[in-house]
């Protein structure tokens, strides 16, 4: 399930399937208790996020309004943070965990390393 979860990141969706199980091998599991942060605005962006298990709700504070705008809800399966394995840049949104909720997470870090080693299979 995680290899296919990899493969719907746009990209990530055309590396071999051995590269997609090193890929794998590099996720670091971690657990968050319901309400807890994952990462709020303006975090450096150092991960990817698959959702093994639970959910989270992606939002932004309204400075005029003053309260929380909610831009999606995920769940199990589900990826984000994903533009933080290219640019490195800050978070453009709070991620909070709505329930237990178990992570499966690809530092840019060892996604950058990954691609500094040659492929697989090659000659």
């Amino acid at each position: 399930m995680i290899k296919f979860e990899l493969t719907r990141v746009p990209l990530l969706r055309n590396l071999a399937s051995r590269d997609v199980e090193r890929l794998v091998s590099l996720l670091r599991r971690r657990q968050y208790a319901r309400g807890e942060v994952i990462f709020l605005t303006g975090d450096p962006g150092v991960n990817l996020c698959i959702i093994e298990s639970g959910q989270v709700k992606l939002t932004l504070t309204s400075q005029d309004l003053g309260r929380e705008v909610a831009l999606d809800h995920l769940g199990r399966g589900d990826v984000f943070g994903d533009l933080a394995l290219l640019d490195g840049e800050p978070r453009s949104a709070d991620a909070i965990a709505v329930e237990p909720t178990r992570l499966l997470l690809l530092s840019r870090d060892d996604f950058r390393a990954f691609f500094d080693e040659p492929p697989s299979g090659g000659h």
